[in-house]
């Protein structure tokens, strides 16, 4: 019995002994339970991109700033739902994740392009509309419009950085952050500036619920840490309020439809907005001015010019505004008696002046360069064809391209040449006027077609371009540049057509 009793005893000794080594051992490989919740869950996509969340705690974005690299994903399919991004990885740990940016290939480089391509949104779901600005130390920020859950659209910012390695300065691009952060309208059409101090603003129309097909010019500003991090003020509406009518059924305050925004700042760090309202019998231009960093006005400043003698059943069209010195300049199309005209006009000591009638015609940009004050204007005609507006000798120059429909976007680098960006064929060509206006060449090629390019340049003379491109089965927001063969980017044996 006593025998039984102690070898029933060292059986159990054994057990309690052999399940503790097990216990430590396991331990030892397990990661800490503070390293688990540092690793929330990802959402994943079904096919028609949808997000689906695999559990059902917060949704709280994972992806990590990840090093630039050609054709190849630049961060984690995650959505962000917070205006605050977190902090981004520390060196060593950022270099575990992406190949250095030096080391990008030839290879996706197709033959016929003459820049390198990088998708900027690169998620599960259709990313369009994008637009973007360039920073005194040549930061690219950017923003676009995102579909989401149940047939919803979002505005997206994300930008690039400097990352100092033991390997030297790096280029990443952080993780994307919800501006616009609608619970049930849809956003689009983004446009975005940035002040002296660095700040970053950002308008977009919005769906509203007052009355059937209403929405909002909303705004919001972001500004950027020492550490990298995103922090975005809650939108405010500009259009909102009942009394901002500008057509010439006064004092009709209804709160009218708005939309197609334009955004610029002024080397005052005076920001202007102007619109498109459509009211009874015409489509008005608001505007809105104000210091950066004072609060945005929440009835509208005034009501730009919609060009010709009368106003009445007049429809004005697309337009971009720029910021000079202290002033502003804006190109617009309007349309009256079924004639599409564009104008120039514009703001100095608070008023706009009478707007000059370029030619008929459509899809105006502008680009006032600072250095000069000089205003470039690229346009479409009437007749499908490619222009150049000449301010100062008041002319139209053609520029080399078989259609222009979708519009241009051009930008003066700092040597004082003008780009014109364009699409044709469902690619996007680029034109450069050093002494005369080039033959079209195609940015790089998309087996899916491009659109919609929006260009800037930087302070070394760089120019970005970015667009709308379907080469992966969906849309995504694309970015390319001119960098120099002497600068940390090589030219992948481009160079001689680069410069």
């Amino acid at each position: 019995m006593n025998l039984m009793k102690q070898t029933n005893d060292g059986i159990k000794w054994l057990f309690i002994v052999l399940a503790t080594f097990l216990f430590v051992s396991f331990s030892i490989t397990l990661p800490s339970v503070s390293a688990q919740e540092g690793t929330p869950p990802i959402p994943s996509a079904t096919s028609t991109g949808t997000v689906v969340l695999e559990t059902e705690e917060p949704l709280i974005a994972t992806a990590t700033p990840t090093e630039i690299t050609e054709d190849s994903t630049f961060f984690l399919t995650a959505i962000p739902t917070a205006f605050t991004e977190e902090t981004p990885l520390q060196a060593q740990e950022a270099e575990q994740q992406a190949p250095p940016f030096q080391t990008m290939q030839q290879p996706g480089f197709p033959p016929e392009s003459i820049w390198p391509a990088f998708n900027i949104s690169d998620t599960d779901t259709a990313s369009i509309d994008p637009s973007f600005a360039v920073d005194s130390a040549g930061n690219i920020h950017m923003v676009w419009a995102e579909a989401q859950e149940g047939n919803k659209w979002d505005i997206y910012y994300a930008y690039t950085y400097i990352l100092t390695t033991e390997d030297g300065e790096k280029k990443l691009l952080s993780r994307p952050i919800n501006v616009s952060q609608s619970p049930s309208f849809s956003s689009g059409d983004p446009q975005i500036a940035l002040d002296n101090s660095g700040t970053v603003h950002i308008v977009w129309m919005e769906e509203d619920n007052d009355y059937v097909n209403d929405s909002e010019i909303m705004y919001s500003h972001c500004s950027i840490s020492e550490n990298a991090i995103i922090n975005c003020e809650p939108s405010v509406s500009l259009s909102g309020p009942l009394n901002w009518d500008c057509g010439n059924f006064l004092p009709d305050l209804q709160d009218w439809a708005s939309g197609a925004p334009a955004i610029t700042i002024n080397q005052s760090n005076k920001v202007m907005v102007v619109w498109r309202a459509s009211e009874p019998a015409q489509i008005t231009q608001p505007y809105s001015t104000w210091q950066a960093g004072a609060t945005p006005p929440t009835i509208r400043t005034g009501c730009a010019p919609m060009g010709g003698i009368s106003d009445l059943y007049r429809y004005v069209g697309g337009r971009r505004v720029a910021g000079g010195e202290s002033n502003f300049g804006m190109a617009f199309s309007s349309l009256y008696n079924g004639v599409d005209e564009i104008f120039y006009t514009e703001f100095t000591n608070n008023s706009w002046s009478t707007p000059i009638l370029v030619t008929t015609g459509g899809y105006p940009d502008l680009f006032l360069d600072k250095n000069t004050g000089q205003s470039h204007v690229s346009l479409c005609t009437t007749n499908g064809n490619l222009k150049y507006w000449n301010i100062t000798a008041q002319s139209l120059e053609n520029i080399p391209a078989n259609s222009c429909a979708g519009g241009s976007s051009i930008v003066v680098d700092s040597n004082g040449i003008p780009h014109v960006f364009w699409v044709e064929g469902g690619q996007v060509y680029l034109s450069k006027n050093d002494g005369g206006w080039s033959a079209a060449q195609m940015v790089n090629q998309s087996s899916g077609g491009e659109g919609r390019p929006d260009a800037a340049a930087d302070n070394n003379g760089n120019v970005h371009v970015v667009w709308q491109d379907t080469r992966d089965g969906i849309a995504e927001a694309y970015y390319s540049y001119s960098y120099s063969c002497e600068g940390i980017v090589t030219c992948y044996g481009k160079c001689d057509q680069v410069k």
